[in-house]
């Protein structure tokens, strides 16, 4: 059984197993996690239907626990901007997307603001010349917002530190493949929102 992951970038390649190290230990037996990158939220918003169908209708189907949809919210190709901040922006966005794909096997999550959050909530994985830059981002790093997001923070860091920028793809994937998915999972609620559905939805199956 396996939950098929629908992400954006490159650096969602080490999400999988970061997912898998949380679930897995909570479950009767492991599921696998199976990534389709579409690339940029353009390429995502107009792929994702036809994309989590083919999964959905194909021979394996009934191997496919769920389709999840994965976003970072900066970025987001959104049709306007609902006022309120990042809950009323992943709301409209959640409820768009699913609409969108119209099945109840696909749930749709954000990364707010970018998956680099998720680093954040954990300065210890960073280079040390780098980890007190970090520290005050650590207890909330969802708050990180879009004027100044994740990623422009932990380009800050490292040119303070280290005199070089962060690389997104390499920095990020090793960093994601460092971290400990439950001190993100209690850091970040949005992050905790998606492992807790996969969880329940696992269970529902048996698992």
């Amino acid at each position: 059984m396996r939950f098929v992951l629908f992400a954006e970038g490159h650096t969602e390649r080490a999400v999988p197993e970061l997912l898998s190290r949380w679930l897995n230990p909570r479950l009767s037996r492991p599921v696998g996690i199976q990534l389709v990158r579409l690339q940029g939220s353009a390429e995502f918003r107009k792929g994702i239907r036809d994309r989590v169908r083919h999964h959905l209708e194909s021979p394996a189907a009934a191997e496919v626990l769920a389709c999840i949809g994965l976003l970072d919210l900066y970025g987001a190709s959104l049709p306007q901007d609902p006022g309120g901040g990042a809950p009323e922006w992943v709301q409209r966005g959640t409820v768009e997307l699913e609409a969108l794909v119209d099945s109840d096997r696909f749930r749709m999550f954000y990364a707010v603001h970018e998956v680099e959050a998720w680093l954040l909530s954990q300065p210890s994985v960073f280079p040390r010349e780098v980890v007190a830059r970090l520290q005050r981002y650590s207890k909330a790093p969802e708050l990180v917002d879009g004027t100044h997001p994740p990623a422009k923070v932990l380009s800050n860091a490292y040119l303070g530190a280290l005199k070089r920028d962060y690389r997104k793809v390499t920095d990020g994937t090793n960093l994601l493949r460092r971290l400990d998915p439950e001190v993100v999972h209690r850091a970040c609620p949005n992050f905790g929102l998606m492992l807790n559905t996969m969880l329940a939805i696992a269970k529902s199956n048996g698992l």
